[in-house]
């Protein structure tokens, strides 16, 4: 069970704060160190990406313990379960009554649950309801652990005002978690912690990306992925695990929607595939400037020595390599000069491939998308000496 608090993450440290006797029954310190080690366990599942198994220790601990001053921490781990399994309205709801009900008796508590709040709220494509919390949360800073309130906060403040659009109000949030950051470094903070710290500041959500929020949701994410870096490079597990897994999940959900992008029903066969191809183009070539502004803040390849880093770096030339090969194959669909095509650079198949490219695609239950139809007249092309 070694490092088994590192395991329950930043927020079992502030859970575990002694609560106020008005918050429940205090019981003895014998119950007491029953309780700790049954909410210790279930945080170490939710830790290691058993959410449900969490959810149901936490759900358990509290009828069989109700009313007790541990009572809140394991609503707060529900919560988190809940939010982990993608169950964002149910978690959002628990964190309000959370940090409503247990601002005075658990302020701890009460500031971590509008903290989370920012998080369902995000998932649930409520970018003002994001900002909201995360205010509300930093007014109640003074009762955040320190990692969240000097690097983790001001971080996730900056990708929301990313995905808001004010940019120069995030460049100011995110220059404050550097200042948070090398405070902690002044500490001597291990190598465990800065892993957690900086999967946490990196945590963003792209599940709610669309056509109209693409460039806003891939500029936040831009900044987001580096702090997924500085965790993938740690290389201290579950952290560095999770970050590879969420950064190459953000990827993947650009991936799909620059792969399917929706264009006009009123449009012939022809222009329709054109406009496709124009989108792919402008959204493919974005994705591979994001790879780039990643690739700079790596460190050097001789310096590489975990194995979560080497499948960054296989990772990283795959979808670099299919996304040059996807752009040349969009050519023929693309406008191009008549003395373009009197060279014949109309040679090539205008089809998009549908090979898959990143390893949650890989698996049977996924299918691969449809090839993409080109346009007749260039096909009538091609044939012609």
């Amino acid at each position: 069970m070694k490092g088994l608090l590192c395991l329950s993450f930043v927020i079992l440290s502030a859970c575990a704060m002694t609560p106020s006797k008005t918050s429940g029954l205090d019981p003895s310190p014998e119950q007491k160190a029953a309780y700790r080690t049954e909410l210790d366990k279930a945080w170490s599942n939710l830790a290691q990406n058993e959410p449900e198994v969490a959810y149901k220790m936490f759900t358990e601990f509290q009828k069989t313990n109700p009313q007790t001053v541990f009572e809140a921490e394991a609503k707060f781990g529900e919560a988190k379960a809940l939010e982990q399994m993608g169950e964002w309205a149910r978690a959002a709801k628990i964190y309000r009554q959370l940090s409503s009900e247990r601002l005075q008796s658990q302020p701890q508590i009460a500031a971590l649950s509008l903290y989370e709040s920012s998080k369902t709220a995000e998932a649930l494509g409520d970018e003002s309801g994001m900002m909201a919390a995360l205010m509300d949360a930093e007014k109640q800073a003074a009762h955040l652990p320190d990692e969240i309130r000097t690097a983790a906060l001001p971080a996730r403040m900056g990708i929301a005002q990313l995905k808001m659009g004010e940019t120069e109000a995030a460049r100011q949030s995110l220059a404050k978690a550097d200042q948070g950051l090398n405070v902690l470094k002044q500490k001597g903070v291990p190598a465990e912690t800065w892993a957690r710290i900086y999967f946490e500041m990196g945590s963003v959500s792209t599940n709610q990306l669309a056509p109209e929020n693409f460039q806003a949701q891939l500029d936040s994410f831009k900044e987001g992925q580096i702090f997924l870096l500085k965790s993938i490079e740690a290389g201290v597990s579950p952290w560095s695990d999770n970050a590879l897994m969420a950064l190459q999940k953000h990827y993947q959900d650009f991936w799909n929607l620059s792969m399917n992008p929706p264009v006009s029903r009123g449009l012939d066969q022809g222009a329709q595939e054109r406009a496709r191809a124009e989108l792919q183009e402008r959204w493919l070539g974005q994705i591979s400037q994001a790879l780039v502004a990643l690739k700079q803040n790596q460190r050097p390849e001789a310096a590489v020595i975990h194995a979560q880093e080497k499948k960054l770096n296989e990772f990283i030339a795959n979808v670099e390599k299919e996304t040059q090969e996807r752009l040349l194959n969009l050519n023929p669909l693309l406008p191009l000069t008549p003395e373009a095509q009197k060279r014949g650079r109309l040679k090539r198949k205008g089809t998009v491939r549908s090979e898959p490219v990143f390893p949650i695609e890989k698996g049977p239950q996924k299918k691969s998308q449809p090839a993409t139809k080109t346009d007749p007249n260039l096909d009538q092309r091609r044939e012609s000496p």
